[in-house]
């Protein structure tokens, strides 16, 4: 129903977008003008090329002049996130590492950064036993939005078994905002610094009877 007046709405605004970096809107408050009866809030989109995910923005109206609130009270927008996820692959496809070192490391990275946490999740296979000869520290990986490189620790442990050099196959689970990239897979070689034991006869020489 228009008013004989101008109606001044105050409004305000909440959600995970951001204004000025997701989108522009008319400042508040609007105006209804005298006999109108509608008015309208303009929110603008901006594209960017950073992958967030989809965002919301929720209008909530404050109370009027010359007017009181209705039924519905908030308008809850989706901005529908339009890039892709950033790539996450392994610097390298292997490294070795002594039985010895104690712990060593594998570089992962993203190929852009991001407005959201991005969750990597890591398998593991290989030679290897896990919790035997090695153990992965702080899996899954978590890149803090931003963030473009990461790094996994692995321990190594150490024993006093010749059993050669042992191979860690570290991959990619269902990643949380990721895709796996072009090194999907990294190898790294335990080199075995024990020695391999000596095989002889306990003695050079023995005498038996023939019978």
């Amino acid at each position: 129903m228009p008013s004989a007046l101008p109606i001044t709405v105050p409004f305000t605004l909440t959600g995970t977008a951001t204004d000025g970096t997701d989108f522009t809107i008319d400042p508040s408050p609007i105006t209804i003008p005298a006999s109108a009866s509608s008015g309208a809030i303009s929110v603008t989109i901006i594209d960017d090329l950073i992958f967030e995910g989809d965002q919301d923005l929720t209008i909530t109206l404050g109370t009027p002049t010359q007017a009181t609130l209705g039924i519905r009270t908030t308008q809850q927008v989706t901005i529908l996130d339009n890039d892709a996820e950033p790539f996450v692959t392994f610097a390298t496809a292997s490294s070795t590492a002594l039985e010895s070192a104690g712990s060593t490391t594998v570089e992962i990275q993203l190929s852009a950064a991001a407005e959201v946490d991005i969750v990597v999740p890591l398998t593991l296979a290989g030679s290897a036993t896990a919790g035997v000869d090695a153990q992965l520290v702080g899996n899954p990986i978590l890149f803090a939005a931003g963030a473009t490189s990461g790094l996994a620790q692995i321990d190594l442990l150490d024993d006093a078994l010749h059993e050669g050099d042992e191979t860690l196959d570290l991959g990619f689970g269902a990643a949380l905002g990721a895709t796996p990239g072009a090194i999907a897979q990294h190898t790294l070689t335990i080199t075995d610094d024990d020695a391999a034991p000596v095989v002889s006869f306990a003695t050079a020489s023995s005498a038996h009877d023939e019978g």
